[in-house]
């Protein structure tokens, strides 16, 4: 063998183990995503083919299970990528979903604790408006007890009472203010 021939050999024997490495190689039903050119041609014209090497079919009898091992793992961990990606997907979906909901009890918590703040405010100004007007009604009779008059002797008289309508009543004050 001469010197080019054995570097020839060499660098086709690298690239058939470059190609078995990557996944490529032989022809033995082995499904790759890109087409390879058959090898039943030389390089070198004249040059018989690499599939007359005994040495170059025992590694392609070797590389072609390793490729079509590392064919499968690789598929397998695409597909496992692809499991992983839609797992995360759907955890980030129920993530989102546990935190609006989180927020919206949170919220509707404090809409109910708000709605009771205000009903007990309301409940103390009514509370306080009612004892207030309690109050102004009770000064307001007070008060008029003390503006009313009885009538006066002249009133013993029955012609007096007869003819002026005699009764009991009070100073001349404005009526209240209605409410």
């Amino acid at each position: 063998m001469t010197a080019a021939r054995i570097a020839a050999v060499a660098a086709t024997l690298a690239l058939a183990t470059a190609l078995a490495g990557c996944g490529g190689g032989g022809s033995d039903g082995l499904q790759l995503p890109f087409r390879m050119m058959p090898l039943q041609n030389s390089w070198v014209p004249g040059q018989a083919t690499l599939l007359s090497l005994p040495a170059y079919v025992a590694l392609e009898r070797r590389a072609v299970p390793l490729a079509q091992t590392r064919f499968l793992a690789y598929q397998r961990e695409l597909a496992a990528i692809a499991k992983a990606k839609l797992e995360a997907k759907k955890k980030a979906n129920r993530d989102a979903l546990r935190k609006y909901l989180e927020a919206k009890r949170r919220a509707e918590r404090l809409y109910k604790e708000a709605l009771k703040k205000a009903a007990e405010l309301r409940k103390k100004q009514e509370a306080l408006l009612r004892k207030r007007r309690e109050e102004r009604a009770r000064k307001l009779r007070e008060l008029l007890k003390k503006l009313r008059i009885k009538p006066g002797e002249e009133c013993q008289l029955p012609e007096v009472q007869a003819q002026f309508h005699c009764l009991p009543g009070r100073y001349p004050l404005r009526p209240p203010p209605k409410h």
